[in-house]
């Protein structure tokens, strides 16, 4: 690879980019045996030995078990992050770079292991090709230090852990928050058509009633009509000195009044039921109707709630997809 001294430029081109490489989605959904910038560089001790990457590729296979994609190239990475100038500024987990003797060209790199007072440890490829630790104050690396890269803390994972709990929190919330106005929406709506069905109801007996009242006042009307014509009958007769004929009419006069009486009696006592059935019938109407008034506006408030709710999880749901 051919070696060039980029590092002013890199300087000038360097932007938080640790806020672009943290995905929380990654993060939570990366290696569940790495989980911090310690465990991390255990994974990477464990490579320790000749490998066929080089120390771009191996930085990005480390930080990859984190859920964190890094560029693959020496030169990208120097770009990522947060631009550390001072060696005593380096955290373990960051990247580092390294130029061959008193050269400021990057002919290493690798991630920080462990900070010392008067240095670090660190992980890298050498010339070799093989995977091994050094430190600061080695004689191939004293003086040598060019820059460093801190992509991410444990407190920037943590960070990233919680935040995507808190999607995945918020978004089978909406969820739930769905479902239940779903269940309100449907109830509101079944309300609504019992409060129909029970105004039809109320109606329809209302109707019966009152017809049968009216059936029973014609009745009665006709028996006494039938009552009155006997009765004109006897008269007539009488004034004809039929006094047999006007006799016989008064008798079934008498009888006919008799019947009348008893249907008088009946009637009576049926209409008073049948007010008091009409009056609540009445009621039922009144209250059906009042039902039915706020099961609509339920109905209505309910399916908007429900819309909205939809909205909120199809959306959160999205986020965690993407």
């Amino acid at each position: 690879m051919k070696r060039l001294f980029l590092f002013g430029l890199m300087l000038a081109a360097v932007t938080s980019a640790s806020a672009q490489l943290l995905d929380a989605k990654k993060i939570s959904n990366s290696n569940e045996k790495v989980k911090s910038i310690d465990q991390m560089l255990s994974y990477g001790q464990k490579s320790l030995g000749p490998v066929s990457m080089t120390g771009a590729e191996i930085n990005a296979d480390l930080y990859k078990q984190l859920g964190i994609d890094l560029p693959t190239t020496w030169e990208a990475q120097t770009g990522v992050g947060k631009s550390i100038s001072k060696m005593a500024k380096v955290q373990a987990g960051d990247l580092v770079f390294f130029g061959d003797g008193n050269s400021k060209c990057v002919a290493f790199t690798g991630v920080a292991y462990k900070v010392n007072k008067d240095g670090f440890d660190f992980m890298y490829v050498d010339k070799e090709n093989k995977y091994t630790l050094a430190n600061t104050n080695d004689t191939n690396f004293r003086n040598c230090f060019v820059t460093a890269s801190h992509v991410a803390s444990d407190k920037d994972l943590n960070a990233a852990y919680k935040s995507w709990d808190k999607m995945v929190s918020a978004a089978d919330k909406a969820k739930k928050n769905e479902e239940k106005t779903f269940k309100e929406s449907k109830k509101a709506k079944e309300d609504l058509s019992k409060a129909k069905s029970d105004l039809e109801k109320a109606q329809k007996n209302l109707a019966e009633l009152q017809a049968r009242k009216a059936d029973n006042e014609k009745d009665l009307e006709a028996a006494r009509s039938e009552w009155q014509q006997t009765m004109d009958a006897a008269n007539q007769a009488a004034n004809m000195g039929d006094s047999n004929k006007a006799s016989k009419n008064l008798a079934k006069a008498q009888k006919q009044n008799e019947k009348i009486n008893k249907k008088l009696n009946k009637y009576e006592s049926e209409k008073q039921k049948l007010v008091k059935k009409i009056e609540s019938a009445q009621k039922d109407v009144k209250s059906a109707e009042k039902d039915i008034e706020k099961a609509e506006k339920k109905v209505s408030k309910t399916s908007d709630e429900y819309a909205s709710a939809k909205k909120e999880a199809e959306e959160t749901a999205k986020k965690i997809a993407d």
